[in-house]
């Protein structure tokens, strides 16, 4: 079977404009929580993409460019998500699984979350979302609630979220 080995990356590497994984399954050995940091890129675009523990976390880096900094997934099955630059993530047909509906699922304070027929085991937390025919299974907290939408969805009690279509 092929393996490839992704190094975290260090401040002042290589940027990419696009950074597109198709068909891998993630894992790590030994005990304990871990994190792989993707290298900057972009565009980010993640299909059939499994991580094969709840405790490893995918962290996203956008660098900005013109306002086109977006991640894209696609048919994904994945621990924690994070990403803490400016930007836009889509998800579709994906599962992310926290591990626990208290623990955070996905962790974007700057960035627009849109998500069609995605179940999130745990939390959500962004400055924006837009969800349709998604469960979450924690908080969804959205700091701007002005903007976005939550249709035919489920989300935790206790969630802060735009306004509200059929949920």
């Amino acid at each position: 079977r092929p393996m490839i080995q992704v190094a975290s990356s260090t401040p002042g590497a290589a940027q990419y404009a696009a950074l597109e994984l198709t068909g891998l399954a993630l894992t790590r050995l030994g005990p304990g929580a871990a994190t792989l940091n993707l290298p900057p890129a972009q565009e980010v675009a993640l299909n059939f993409v499994s991580v094969l523990r709840s405790d490893y976390t995918l962290r996203l880096r956008l660098f900005e460019a013109a306002g086109a900094e977006r991640a894209v997934l696609r048919r994904c099955g994945l621990g924690p998500l994070r990403l803490e630059d400016a930007g836009e993530i889509s998800l579709s047909d994906t599962i992310i699984d926290a591990g626990l509906d208290t623990a955070t699922g996905i962790t974007a304070p700057l960035a627009r979350v849109e998500t069609e027929r995605v179940t999130i085991a745990g939390a959500l937390a962004s400055r924006e979302v837009e969800l349709s025919d998604t469960i979450v299974t924690g908080q969804v907290i959205a700091q701007e609630r002005f903007r976005g939408c939550v249709r035919y969805s489920l989300v935790g009690l206790g969630s802060q979220t735009p306004r509200r279509h059929r949920v």
